[in-house]
């Protein structure tokens, strides 16, 4: 007997999440057959599956009540469908744990070991992942709906001291009797031999001894009973050949500094669950929302550690809370009797896991602590001597955690380990190898960042960019504020090109501000926050330490700083549209870095010599300076600086009238998109409106000059004051004869070109068909 109306309930519930058929039975770890049958009247759930749905689906408390009625209504007996079409036979599984509080969240999860435990090859599953992740519960909870013919059957090792008892407590979980007389594991071996069932063997890591007697009874458990599966939790890999690995990782909190969201995330609703456990007044607000996330990231989504923390609500606010847990690991523990001793604190989870480590991994783990981001195994090995055998046996542990080419460790096990490095007196040791080592990098990428291998350096800082920041702190904790200076100074191009000035100044302005800062490191440190206030259009802001460092640089005999400070000052001048002061400076500042064969330094200081020649009037020198930056930086292999003084050749010839300049404008304006220069690409867009202007294409060219107009927008750029009379003029040739109505209608059509791909970079293809479109039948396309 089905039941139609819960069918149609389960469709519409389905539909409104968005979900397929398929996509229901995948996540939920059943054919789709059964799905359908469901959802056409034809089959009742089991109360199993009336639960995993509501679990799937993310039912509220409310909808879930009404859920499991209309799932019983009208419940009698199911008849017997034929072989084919029946599901397996009902199973008993009296010894699955019951726990008195909700599963929440790992929907992927439990679709993935369910598809995992449904595979023909599949008989070994470790569920993977550090003590107090939540392995146990979840192999219980898919244990719960799984179809095995003879069922489940639970096997809790926590208890068991040595290999040689799994055997005893296999059977008393089975309730076998052993007759005492014969071998233990033949006759184990001999009752399993013909069943067909799930063995759930629950914390294993402690058993797996060097002898190997563990992984020598589970290989002939696999081999000499074929039709059991078996499914293990456990700290660490077994690295048998018949097994499969399922990592687990903490519950997902919501992103930090996210606005409140009525469905909480994974790890947020675990937090409120046992907080009202604790306080049941307790309610997440305006007020707490943010400290209650922090919470969550704190502890890096693990159950255990939410649930510790989560209960001293009624104790402290969760900003104390937050607080707390960023000093020490003291508050997550517990002394409440109903969890178990190895799970009273997660320092006691971590403890027996660091007792199974050699010592040259524990070494390791304690100093790899230090890096608060992910690591690669060069930097592992410089900073922390950690060997390539160290770095496997941690990732082993499930210590490390290893995606590609990159090692991190959970926010907690870095806690843990941190407290371990202290003990050990290394800190300082350690502190000082990872500042030397980042402070070089950032160095080597400063000297190439105007190179040819600008990509590749970008890309590894941002990369690099968590333990950079902790280089910071670490500068700043240690009053290393020369160090700190220099990291300033050699990152102030990678935060100038990658829009993230705003973190350099902050960073800039603190160092600026302590007085253990050298007298002699003030003047560089000026010309980098002049260069990080241009670099958000704060161009006031940025005379005054323009100034200040100029004035100090011609007191010295620096040539480089008084190159640095002379191009800081007049790259104001120009951004202010006083060109002809800027120029001056910019002679003065060219002759310094040519002495100097400082490359990239003259070709910038080109590009702002052909700006102000352009500004005064003067097209042909203006065109000369961009001609001579593209010649040098084609002979030195400098693309960027190449594609900057073509692009600027390009719109100097459009807006003089010379149709060549259009193609040099379409020509570079992907290789700008390509490396998110979304500033110039702006200009080349403008440009190319400009352009069509000019041919008397009013329409289109509105549309490309609102597609610059959007590019601008959702970058966060504006138009200077140096370029807002070319800005002005290519708007005037777009423009033409169209109304003023019609003329806005065109740039919001062209606006809708862009927009942003999923790594957040401008999607260039969109763009591109827009840029390239001919007037008739594409532009007819373009139009639908």
């Amino acid at each position: 007997m089905g039941n139609s109306a819960f069918g149609s309930l389960l469709k519409r519930s389905r539909q409104e999440r968005g979900l397929t058929q398929d996509d229901l039975a995948d996540r939920v770890g059943c054919a789709t057959q059964t799905i359908r049958k469901i959802e056409g009247g034809q089959r009742r759930p089991s109360y199993q599956m009336a639960e995993r749905l509501s679990q799937v689906l993310r039912l509220t408390a409310e909808q879930h009540t009404a859920w499991m009625h209309a799932a019983r209504e009208n419940a009698a007996p199911e008849p017997v469908l034929p072989p084919e079409q029946a599901d397996p036979p009902p199973q008993l599984r009296p010894t699955l744990p019951s726990y008195l509080t909700p599963f929440v969240g790992r929907v992927q999860e439990q679709a993935d070991l369910a598809r995992l435990l449904s595979l023909p090859g599949c008989r070994l599953v470790t569920l993977l992942g550090p003590g107090g992740i939540g392995k146990t519960r979840l192999a219980i909870e898919v244990a719960r709906f799984v179809s095995f013919p003879d069922g489940v059957v639970f096997v809790p090792l926590a208890p068991v001291s040595a290999p040689l008892a799994i055997v005893p407590a296999i059977g008393n979980a089975l309730g076998f009797s052993f007759s005492g007389t014969a071998d233990a594991l033949a006759e184990l071996l001999a009752y399993l031999q013909p069943k067909r069932l799930l063995l759930v063997l629950d914390n294993l890591e402690h058993l797996l001894d060097r002898q190997g007697l563990t992984l020598g009874l589970l290989s002939q458990l696999l081999v000499q009973v074929p039709q059991v599966t078996i499914l293990a939790t456990a700290r660490e890999r077994m690295q048998l050949q018949a097994e499969w690995v399922l990592e687990i990782e903490g519950l997902v909190p919501p992103p930090i500094g996210s606005p409140m969201q009525v469905e909480l995330a994974p790890a947020l609703a675990l937090f409120v669950e046992h907080a009202q456990r604790a306080q049941h007044r307790f309610q997440l607000t305006s007020a707490n929302y943010q400290a209650a996330v922090t919470i969550c990231h704190l502890v890096g989504g693990m159950p255990l550690a939410i649930e510790l923390a989560a209960a001293w609500v009624d104790t402290l606010s969760c900003d104390e809370i937050a607080r707390d847990l960023r000093r020490s690991l003291e508050l997550l523990s517990t002394s409440s009797p109903e969890r178990s001793m190895r799970h009273r604190s997660v320092a006691a989870v971590f403890d027996q896991t660091w007792e199974r480590l050699d010592p040259g991994a524990r070494l390791a783990l304690a100093r790899l602590s230090i890096f608060p981001g992910g690591f690669g195994r060069e930097v592992g090995a410089y900073v922390a001597r950690a060997t390539v055998s160290q770095l496997a046996t941690l990732v082993r542990h499930s210590l490390l955690r290893r995606i590609d080419d990159t090692y991190s460790l959970h926010p907690l096990v870095r806690q843990y380990a941190a407290e371990r490095l202290r003990e050990l007196g290394e800190q300082q040791q350690i502190s000082e190898r990872f500042i030397s080592y980042f402070l070089a990098m950032a160095g080597e990428a400063a000297v190439a960042y105007g190179g040819s291998q600008q990509r590749y350096w970008t890309n590894l800082l941002n990369q690099e960019a968590d333990n950079l920041r902790w280089t910071f702190a670490l500068g700043f904790e240690q009053n290393h504020l020369l160090v700190v200076a220099q990291l300033c100074n050699a990152l102030r191009r990678f935060w100038y090109m990658r829009r993230q000035g705003r973190e350099g100044i902050t960073w800039t302005e603190r160092a600026l501000a302590h007085p253990a800062l050298p007298a002699a490191a003030r003047p560089a440190l000026l010309v980098t926050l002049s260069q990080l206030y241009r670099s958000i259009n704060a161009w006031e802001r940025a005379v005054v330490p323009a100034e200040a460092a100029l004035t100090a640089a011609r007191q010295s005999d620096d040539p480089m700083l008084l190159a640095d400070a002379l191009y800081a000052r007049a790259a104001l001048h120009n951004d202010l549209r006083q060109s002809d002061q800027a120029l001056p400076l910019l002679e003065e500042c060219l002759m310094i870095y040519q002495a100097l064969d400082i490359q990239d330094g003259v070709l910038r200081t080109l590009l702002h010599l052909g700006n102000a020649d352009f500004d005064l009037g003067r097209t042909a020198q203006s065109a000369a300076r961009f001609r001579e930056i593209v010649r040098r930086a084609d002979a030195l292999g400098l693309v960027q600086e190449r594609l900057e003084g073509a692009a600027s050749l390009g719109l100097i010839a459009v807006l003089e009238g010379d149709a060549a300049g259009i193609e040099v404008c379409r020509e570079v304006l992907p290789e700008f998109l390509a490396r998110n220069n979304v500033e110039v690409a702006a200009y080349c867009v403008d440009a190319l409106g400009a352009q069509a202007g000019l041919r008397g294409l009013h329409a289109y060219a509105s549309q490309l000059i609102g597609a610059a107009a959007e590019l601008r927008r959702i970058s966060g750029d504006i138009v200077s004051p140096s370029n807002q009379q070319v800005h002005t003029r290519c708007i005037e040739l777009a423009h033409g004869s169209l109304s003023d109505v019609a003329y806005a209608a065109e740039l919001r059509r062209g606006a809708a070109f862009v927009c942003r791909s999923a790594d957040q970079t401008i999607d260039s293809e969109r763009l591109l068909a827009l840029v390239n479109a001919n007037q008739g039948a594409d532009m007819e396309l373009l139009k639908r």
